[in-house]
């Protein structure tokens, strides 16, 4: 029996001490010493350099002393890692921790600017934290900032980077560490410097100045005034008539990305879960305009005959439930991100040599040719070119961007009534876009046909600004183009923020005259590149975010409106603009049922009703 009770004591003993340690130990990813181990992985030596100084700082004795030279085209043509040689789980909380200060810069602004990055050490460089500080003045700043790897890492796959290349400029860092405190843990108790600003963004007060300029505007550009008379077949006035007006679609393009594959007899995700078909389907019908083919339309999917099977399946669809079709894209000019190719391989190969140059050229210019001419007016609006800020392969090889130009021209030839749009990553974020503006600026200097720049607006922990974001729609309006909200979805700080931000972004957009599209990057998690930021979870609840979507795209900005004819048989309101269905009830019961358009110039329309 003592045995028996020693046993049960033990046990009971390692039970409650198992209980009480965390999920997962914590363990060191690297250290101070380790830091030391910093070294320079891009930019030119003679652009940039780096050196270990002494430092007097209570938390270290050693800084590094870097320097850009040259302002680049990236943050990341300048930068400095150190390799994590230890795996990260997914759902591990992370802890980095160190200090870093500007030493001089010769931005107009006289900031420095650090982007801190955590990220897998190859293509395609999925970012664990990825942070943009800029630094005001000389004194050492702290940097504590706990963080959620979403995915699970091996050993040696992941680094630490400090990327500067935004500016020349010297700063200094010091005492850097990371820390892996494992699965189980609050993020919320944990220290964070940057937690006020990465919780918030400029302009989400909700008395915040821009708001009453977007209203207004809201107001004037986005609404028309509607006056309709009632008489009888001899022209009569019929007062005491019930007009109902309904709207039907928004002349705004509110649209989303789908991918083919729900059309490809192939597909098992979609052939074993038909009703997740229907239902996805049905809110596309319900909820969008306008819709982005997401990959069947790129150049190497768009030569394999069973996704342009898909392709043409999808666009059949649309063009039936009367939904405007964005292709994507005509070309993305660099080889490849990560397993997903940009430019057909037989076309990659060719390029190995350069005696093939003009002929390249030419079989861009005809594929360009033959996909504009082959879907012609079914697609409404192309993005000629995607992402030539990041990607540039084919760029270079062809000799630069001026290549852009005759692009841009083979594209209006082949597709005359469609909207040529210059798709861009970096357009509408945080990162730096002097080099995306300045070739803009070239391209409409050089009298291209470029209707619309597109800003992807993909937000991850940070988002711009909405004061900041009204700037820099104004800065390309002034260019005589349209800007196209063509790819967003926010990651944000949490699910508050998302739904804040959606509401806050859309209404700026809204309530610019220089957009008139917003694309989301699709919207339920099942089917969404970044899961977290989809409108719908995987089991169709809608998400803070996709409410959000909801109350402004089919309440606020949305007009049904009932009433009855006065003594001179009219009725008026003032409605969004649009598609609208018009029944008409008269006192005696007949109904008479007609559609309209409506736009910010207004319509007067006369319906009879026939005795």
């Amino acid at each position: 029996m003592h045995q028996r009770i020693c046993f049960f004591v033990t046990l009971l003993c390692a039970l409650c001490f198992g209980l009480s340690q965390p999920a997962s130990a914590q363990t060191t990813l690297f250290d101070n010493a380790d830091w030391q181990k910093l070294q320079q992985s891009n930019g030119d030596k003679t652009i940039a350099n780096m050196q270990w100084i002494n430092a007097q700082h209570p938390k270290f004795n050693k800084a590094v002393r870097m320097v850009s030279k040259q302002a680049m085209r990236h943050s990341y043509n300048i930068q400095f890692d150190i390799d994590i040689h230890q795996p990260i789980g997914k759902g591990d909380v992370l802890m980095l921790d160190g200090y870093i200060r500007l030493v001089q810069s010769k931005a107009e602004s006289g900031e420095g600017l650090v982007q801190v990055q955590v990220q897998r050490n190859h293509k395609p460089y999925t970012k664990l934290l990825m942070m943009r500080l800029p630094l005001t003045n000389t004194q050492w700043r702290r940097v504590q900032v706990p963080f959620v790897s979403k995915q699970a890492y091996k050993a040696g796959q992941t680094n630490f980077c400090l990327c500067i290349g935004d500016y020349i400029q010297t700063l200094e860092a010091g005492g850097f560490t990371l820390t892996n405190l494992g699965k189980g843990v609050e993020i919320e108790n944990l220290p964070s410097t940057e937690r006020n600003r990465l919780m918030s963004y400029q302009g989400r007060e909700p008395d915040a100045a821009w708001r009453e300029v977007a209203a207004k505007n809201i107001e004037k550009i986005r609404k028309g005034d509607l006056k309709i008379t009632v008489t009888d077949a001899a022209g009569k006035p019929i007062s005491g008539a019930t007009v109902d007006v309904q709207m039907t679609q928004h002349a705004f393009k509110f649209g989303t990305a789908v991918h083919s594959s729900i059309f490809d007899p192939d597909a098992k995700f979609w052939t074993s879960r038909p009703e997740d078909t229907q239902k996805y389907l049905q809110i596309v019908t319900d909820n969008f305009n306008m819709v982005t083919h997401e990959t069947n339309l790129k150049w190497p999917r768009w030569i394999e005959p069973a996704r342009r099977k898909a392709a043409d399946k999808l666009i059949d669809w649309l063009m039936a439930n009367d939904i405007a079709l964005r292709g994507h894209a005509m070309v993305w000019p660099g080889w490849s991100h990560g397993k997903y190719p940009h430019v057909p391989q037989h076309i990659v190969e060719m390029t190995k040599d350069p005696a093939n140059r003009d002929k390249v050229a030419q079989m861009v210019l005809e594929h360009i040719t033959n996909i504009g001419q082959i879907y012609g007016d079914k697609v409404t609006t192309w993005d000629v070119i995607n992402e030539p800020t990041l990607n540039y392969d084919l760029t270079r090889y062809l000799g630069g961007d001026d290549v852009f130009i005759d692009w841009f021209k083979a594209a209006r030839k082949a597709s005359p009534n469609a909207r040529l749009v210059l798709n861009e990553t970096t357009g509408g974020t945080v990162v730096s876009d002097k080099y995306f503006y300045s070739l803009i600026q070239k391209l409409v200097a050089n009298n291209t046909p470029i209707d619309a720049v597109g800003f992807q607006s993909h937000f991850g922990q940070t988002s711009i600004g909405i004061p900041q974001f009204l700037e820099l729609l104004d800065k390309y309006a002034a260019l005589d183009l349209m800007v196209d909200i063509s790819e967003f979805d926010i990651e944000g700080y949490d699910a508050k923020y998302r739904a804040d931000y959606t509401r806050d972004f859309m209404t700026a957009c809204f309530s610019h005259p220089a957009v008139d599209t917003f694309i989301v990057w699709g919207f339920w998690a099942q089917r969404h590149w970044r899961p977290e930021r989809a409108m719908y979870d995987k089991d169709w609840n809608i998400t803070p975010n996709g409410q959000a979507w909801q109350d402004l795209v089919k309440n606020k900005w949305w007009t049904h409106q009932t009433g009855k004819t006065n003594d001179c048989g009219s009725y008026q309101l003032r409605g969004f603009n649009g598609k609208y269905q018009i029944t008409i009830t008269t006192p005696n019961g007949q109904t008479v049922k007609q559609p309209l358009q409506l736009s910010r110039d207004g319509k007067t329309i006369v319906i009879k009703v026939n005795d």
